[in-house]
């Protein structure tokens, strides 16, 4: 067993590595990183947890940094450059903080370790303080007073739509270009409006399409074909043989069941099979089809037209369904076969022994074919259990490799909306009621409705919490707890700097950093806070104007992530590597006979 300290310089070490591989890829001016994967492939990405994920990283330190990336982006969808530029000036302002710490400390008869370790331990309880206390209570409360309600009703259907897109496309700018960030989030906000029922189950209803996305969503190389969203299930297989072929098949109302079973008995190895007469291949094959056409009997009575499979069909077995005109979908994935069974109610077929009934069977509105490149597939209408219907995303690249990238960004930018309805849940971490926000809401409203809190973007909301913890500081007397704000606060206002800083133009060299801020803070103070940085001039604009807005649950949560995260990172203090027992007996074992 081997053990190697870790402090607080390593770590900050490790984390700053990471900052500098991402810093330049933040904000809507984004740099792409080009990643050479382990298999040599080259990807070509400016979002945070792809980049982080390529680096294959063996240093424990940095796994677990890039572990809580991970965690905190497959929920939120966003915020992974935003979590590692803020863990990254946390660790930068502690280890600077240590140092002066133990070069001016006030207790000469420690050591300069005992008095580090010491330090350590105030100030992380300052963070769980400031963890427990400060952010749920008093900076969530006062972000409230900036942000932005949406009442989560039917009768304010426009206002939700309008502010869902908002929330879609600042979670898409930066990642490709200006057109292609519209054209996707136009397509992911019809998407979830066409897929929802009601405006009151939107929470619900997102975090349905979040589960099953990757049925609802099909990733399509093609250079003339544009995304869409189409009415109806695309079942898709490699091969689709014989599917709607006459004018009967057309029809509006389509039964269909769905099969996962062989329909011919398969050797478990290769074989021959020899008949001297031909009276004994023709009883041969009739036995085989004597089977199936029991099935397709019952089929008929139930009148089936169409058959989904999971397995490939011979051309003889295609041969009798076709004479009982029923078409023919096979080699569907799995996958596409569950979530028909889900969605539409219904059991899939395990053998062809088992008897036919109603709980097999469901009624597509319509079926038809959908054409592309040399492939033909079927698409049905479905309907859910209240008679909604099923719409699914068909996002179209010329090349896999960026289809890959648009179909990563849509379900992101979705669990973003997701974050967003989920209002009530950051609430629940307040102690106290939230004052009326902006749009005039009483707590006795906030209380009786779902809401969809935002926050203008920009820096915007950084800056503000900025603002708050400098306030405390000023009226905290805890010496360590009025550190530990100062350094927050300061990681907050590193994100700013940064957004600054990668703004495109050449106006952002000519004016300062310091009077930026200063123009900010005189915002502020004249109750103004919707001016954030803008992407053209780095200058400040107004975030409301633009429709550049953030969820408040997300602006939380990473909050809540990063500081959980320092707390684990500041009470490190040794790496230890384990070898199996079973290993080191091995080695043993060897050495005895070497000496032998």
């Amino acid at each position: 067993m081997d053990s190697v300290c870790i402090d607080i310089t390593n770590c900050t070490t490790i984390c700053c590595c990471l900052e500098k591989i991402i810093k330049k890829s933040t904000g809507p001016n984004a740099f792409q990183n080009m990643i050479s994967t382990a298999t040599g492939n080259v990807l070509l990405s400016s979002c945070g947890q792809t980049i982080l994920e390529s680096l294959h990283l063996s240093h424990p330190v940095g796994r677990m940094i890039i572990n809580s990336v991970s965690g905190h982006h497959s929920y939120t969808g966003n915020n992974s450059k935003t979590f590692i530029l803020i863990l990254s000036e946390l660790l930068r302002q502690v280890h600077h903080y240590i140092e002066r710490s133990s070069t001016h400390g006030q207790w000469h008869d420690c050591s300069a370790q005992n008095f580090s370790r010491q330090d350590l331990i105030q100030l992380s309880r300052a963070f769980q303080t400031i963890h427990h206390e400060v952010l749920p209570k008093e900076v969530t409360s006062q972000l409230m007073q900036i942000s932005t309600a949406t009442k989560l009703k039917e009768d304010n259907y426009q206002s939700v739509k309008e502010m869902c897109f908002a929330i879609i496309k600042t979670s898409m700018v930066g990642k490709f270009n200006q057109l292609v960030v519209e054209i996707l989030s136009c397509h992911l906000c019809d998407f979830i409006f066409t897929n929802c029922r009601s405006i009151d189950r939107l929470h619900s209803e997102v975090m349905w399409l979040i589960d099953h996305f990757d049925n609802l969503s099909t990733q399509m190389i093609d250079l003339t074909s544009e995304s869409k969203i189409i009415d109806g299930i695309l079942v898709q297989g490699d091969f689709v043989i014989q599917a709607l072929d006459t004018d009967q098949q057309r029809r509006t109302k389509c039964k269909f069941i769905l099969v996962d079973c062989e329909f011919s008995a398969k050797p478990e190895t290769n074989s021959v099979l020899s008949f001297e007469r031909d009276d004994e291949l023709q009883r041969a094959f009739e036995y085989q089809s004597k089977i199936i056409k029991i099935f397709l009997q019952q089929c008929n009575m139930y009148e089936v037209n169409l058959l989904i499979s999971t397995h490939k069909m011979s051309d003889m077995i295609l041969f009798l369904f076709k004479e009982f005109a029923i078409s023919v979908v096979q080699m569907v994935s799995e996958d596409i076969v569950s979530f028909l069974s889900t969605v539409c109610r219904i059991q899939v077929i395990h053998s062809l022994w088992e008897p036919l009934i109603d709980n097999h069977i469901s009624t597509a509105n319509f079926c038809k074919t959908f054409s592309q490149k040399s492939y033909r597939h079927v698409v049905l209408g479905i309907t859910d259990d209240s008679d909604h219907k099923v719409h699914q995303m068909i996002i179209c690249a010329p090349v896999q490799s960026i289809c890959r990238q648009y179909h990563f960004a849509v379900f992101n930018s979705l669990k973003c909306v997701r974050t967003w309805l989920e209002t009530r849940e950051l609430l629940s971490y307040m102690a106290e009621k939230p004052p009326s926000l902006q749009m005039g809401l009483s707590n006795e409203q906030m209380s009786s409705c779902d809401l969809g809190v935002s926050v203008p973007g920009g820096g915007t909301t950084e800056f503000h919490v900025y603002r708050i913890l400098q306030k405390r500081k000023e009226r905290e007397c805890d010496q360590y707890l009025k550190t530990a704000c100062d350094i927050l606060s300061k990681a907050l206002l590193y994100v700013v700097k940064v957004l600054y800083e990668n703004s495109s133009s050449v106006k952002c060299q000519e004016k300062s950093y310091p009077e930026l801020l200063q123009q900010m803070t005189e915002k502020v103070d004249a109750g103004d806070f919707s001016w954030g940085i803008s992407d053209k001039d780095g200058c400040l604009q107004d975030m409301y104007s633009m429709c550049i807005f953030e969820s408040l649950p997300g602006k939380y949560l990473v909050l809540n992530d990063v500081i959980s995260l320092l707390l684990q990172i500041l009470r490190l203090e040794m790496m230890v590597s384990v070898t199996s027992q079973k290993n080191s007996q091995l080695k043993m074992t060897d050495s005895d006979s070497d000496k032998n």
